[in-house]
């Protein structure tokens, strides 16, 4: 899905709270992809306290509106259908997509199933892993690990046999 809506407007909500105003949403595009606390400290120079209660305000308004503000792209739900029925199995972790982009901010596992369940897509996937909502498994490359853990408990597929899609460097370094 095209998530920039939804996670735009979230950074808007929680800066509002601190007194910052920020009406141009592509100015926040930087918030899409890496995780939110990083986020804040970076491009608001908030300290680790300010930044996890900026963290604490976008869920506030994502976990009832900011998850259902994106679209699914055009054919996605149709190609996911096709790989499934094709003997694929699919993970989907946020930030890293099988066929979907979410991200952002690496979403905690209990939101990233709701939006995969609102787009009536939750059913294509064996496994969907992203960050919990008590801070843990917020690097890519823990979202990764647990997708293949879970994919593959016993650890026989090789890396020949998997393919990760996604847009962002994040992507990248999570599939090294």
């Amino acid at each position: 899905t095209d998530p920039k809506v939804g996670i735009t407007t979230c950074v808007q909500y929680a800066l509002e709270h601190f007194g910052i105003h920020e009406p141009d949403n592509d100015k926040l595009e930087p918030f899409i992809g890496p995780p939110l606390q990083d986020s804040f400290e970076q491009f608001y120079h908030m300290d680790a306290e300010t930044a996890k209660q900026a963290v604490a305000k976008y869920r506030e308004r994502f976990q009832t509106v900011g998850l259902y503000e994106n679209e699914i792209y055009d054919g996605m739900a149709d190609l996911l259908k096709t790989l499934k029925e094709g003997g694929c199995r699919l993970a989907h972790n946020p930030s890293s997509s099988t066929a979907f982009r979410f991200t952002p901010c690496f979403k905690p596992t209990v939101f990233f199933k709701k939006i995969l369940e609102h787009f009536d897509v939750a059913q294509y996937f064996d496994v969907v892993v992203g960050s919990e909502l008590d801070g843990s498994r917020t690097k890519k490359e823990e979202v990764v690990q647990e997708a293949l853990r879970q994919l593959d408990p016993k650890g026989q597929a090789s890396s020949g046999q998997m393919v990760m899609i996604g847009d962002r460097c994040f992507d990248v370094q999570g599939a090294k």
